[in-house]
């Protein structure tokens, strides 16, 4: 009986040290550093079963970087034509192919600026965004004098009695979005990193569209669309940088969100067609949606360290693709005016953005 409890005590003492001798290899392999966290790294420098963290990580740091962003889009969305301009009498108006009159949209800057902290905590990033873009877009008609135009925005039954000789419109866009994204980033592979993030989506959406005519007795007939509202919702995306050494990389995000978005202030006002002082329509309504929203940026990007890793720089240039669903109410609202319409066959038109981001930040 001693025998065998001598046998056991030997198995038992043996089992224990090669335990300890693994675990102290597992911790001493997970210790290892000696590479640039957030750039390019080795094989095997990678960590089995857990991802490494593959944030920007300076020596001595505040864990706060900085973002600042030029922005140079241009914003799309249907509804915003000033009408059809025919040639001929008003008897062939029927037969005579016509000419779309679509507003000019035109490419318009903006800015981004983002705040970001790097915690502790299983390494996670938060981020704080705001994205201002406030385009104003004219468009202007002139040569309709010999010709038969129809206003998009003037039901048939209120068109002036005097030929239209020009037309011209403003759309002011007023786009005020804020971000907040809290996620981590890890390495994938030696030459690629991913952040998955979640996090929410807010801000305000407002525009505002006035089509003018002008008779040719020289009086302008305007026409004033508004809409205003503010969104929240749920937000996810990954980004992902895919390293080409030298601190070098080329990166695409894609993210998501789905919001509630509170209309509330929508109106058409319309004036009369003997007194454009008057107004002959007047309508306000409130309403309320459940919008998706999808976000794509495709680019090139170039980071590194300096000043004894205390501190790093990044430079980015990309396009961005940014898309809104069901934004133009204006344009449903004003087709409740005209009884030849059937107003709710006519749905909010879509409102996109694309276009250029350059971008610097800083991590300190």
């Amino acid at each position: 009986m001693i025998k065998y409890k001598k046998i056991f005590f030997i198995l038992a003492l043996t089992a224990g040290v090669s335990s300890f001798a693994n675990v102290s290899k597992n911790n001493n392999r997970c210790a290892e550093s000696g590479f640039s966290q957030g750039y390019e790294t080795s094989k095997a420098q990678m960590r089995n079963g857990y991802n490494t963290p593959a944030r920007i990580n300076v020596e001595g740091s505040w864990d706060f970087f900085v973002t600042g962003s030029f922005i140079y889009f241009q914003p799309q969305e249907r509804g915003l034509e000033l009408g059809t301009v025919r040639s001929g009498n008003q008897e062939k108006l029927n037969t005579t192919p016509g000419e779309l009159i679509n507003a000019k949209l035109e490419y318009k800057s903006g800015f981004k600026v983002a705040l970001g902290y790097n915690f502790d905590h299983d390494d996670w990033t938060g981020l704080i965004k705001y994205m201002w873009f406030h385009p104003t877009i004219n468009t202007k008609k002139t040569d309709v004098a010999n010709e038969i135009f129809i206003s998009e925005w003037r039901p048939s039954r209120l068109n002036p009695a005097s030929p239209i000789i020009s037309t011209n419109s403003k759309w002011e866009l007023d786009l005020d979005i804020l971000d907040f994204e809290l996620g981590r980033y890890n390495y994938t592979g030696r030459y690629l990193i991913f952040m998955p993030y979640s996090g929410l989506r807010g801000g305000w959406i407002d525009q505002k569209y006035v089509s003018i005519v002008t008779t040719r007795t020289n009086i302008d007939f305007p026409t004033t669309s508004k809409s205003d509202s503010w969104i929240i919702g749920p937000r996810v995306g990954i980004d992902t940088k895919w390293l080409l050494g030298s601190g070098f990389r080329f990166f695409g995000d894609i993210s998501t969100s789905l919001f509630y978005q509170r209309y509330s202030k929508v109106k058409f006002i319309q004036s009369s067609n003997t007194n454009p002082s008057i107004p002959s329509i007047n309508i306000k309504d409130k309403n309320n949606f459940i919008n998706p929203n999808l976000d794509l940026t495709l680019g090139f990007g170039f980071g590194s360290y300096f000043n004894e890793n205390n501190w790093n720089f990044d430079l980015l240039v990309g396009y961005e693709f940014h898309m809104f669903w069901n934004q133009n109410i204006m344009n449903q609202l004003k087709a409740r005016t005209d009884l030849t319409n059937d107003a709710e066959a006519i749905k909010p038109a879509n409102l996109m953005l694309h276009g250029l981001i350059a971008s610097i930040s800083f991590d300190f």
